[in-house]
């Protein structure tokens, strides 16, 4: 899988060259200029930029609208369409309104939601074959919905171009996704995850490996002060410990 992080502001020049592919906040391009001028500046290089719509930190998705204004101020590769968890027929309306007024040089993501088997599936059905980017959900029991579309979709619905993991919830589930995407043939270049984990316990002095669980530790926020060299240390560390289970 290719690697995205989540990197605060100050830090994104250190950390965004140890990645494969960028994520950014959609919110955080229309409030903060020198944010959307380093995107921007990462879309000029051919980077893959991925542009997320702020439902996990804001609590609700930006609006379409919203969403084309920020991928134009930063030439986004792909603009993940407003989800909300548990509306599987609102999430699909909301992507044929972004669909219908995004510009032709952007591709349309997705995040799977549904309160069933059966509703994710009509989901993936509706929006799949128009997605170029399909993303499963933080916070849900992903790798199992993955394996339950593997069971309703038919065999000659394709896949979109691009699987993403949207956050890391522990090292066991990236070796489930990674193990049984190689096994359905699906090439690792098609296949990608962000997370803010590796930054957020290396600024507590946390190596991964001895986490019991990946999570808790509260939110990813920009440091009170420049980070230490041991602390950007840890980081390195946990960046490489991350790419093992890639």
């Amino acid at each position: 899988m290719k690697l995205a992080m989540e990197i605060p502001k100050s830090m994104l020049p250190r950390l965004a060259p140890l990645t494969d592919i960028d994520f950014a906040l959609a919110h955080e391009v229309l409030n903060d200029a020198k944010y959307a001028e380093f995107f921007l500046d990462q879309s000029s290089k051919k980077r893959y930029v991925i542009l997320d719509n702020g439902f996990h930190e804001k609590g609700h998705p930006l609006t379409p609208p919203e969403l084309v204004e920020a991928a134009k101020r930063i030439n986004a590769s792909v603009v993940i369409a407003p989800d909300k968890l548990g509306h599987h027929l609102e999430g699909i309306e909301w992507f044929k309104e972004l669909k219908a007024i995004l510009p032709k040089q952007f591709d349309i993501g997705a995040v799977l939601c549904g309160t069933s088997p059966a509703e994710r599936a009509d989901f993936f059905m509706k929006v799949g074959r128009y997605a170029k980017l399909l993303c499963f959900p933080f916070r849900e029991p992903r790798y199992e919905w993955f394996c339950d579309l593997l069971e309703k979709i038919p065999t000659y619905q394709h896949w979109p171009p691009r699987l993403h993991l949207l956050g890391v919830n522990e090292l066991w589930e990236l070796k489930a996704f990674r193990d049984k995407f190689e096994e359905l043939g699906i090439a690792e270049k098609r296949t990608s995850v962000d997370t803010g984990k590796a930054v957020k316990w290396g600024l507590a002095g946390k190596r991964l490996d001895t986490l019991d669980s990946l999570r808790g530790g509260g939110l990813l926020t920009e440091p009170a002060k420049p980070p230490t060299e041991t602390q950007w240390s840890t980081i390195h560390y946990n960046t490489a410990l991350l790419r093992k289970y890639l």
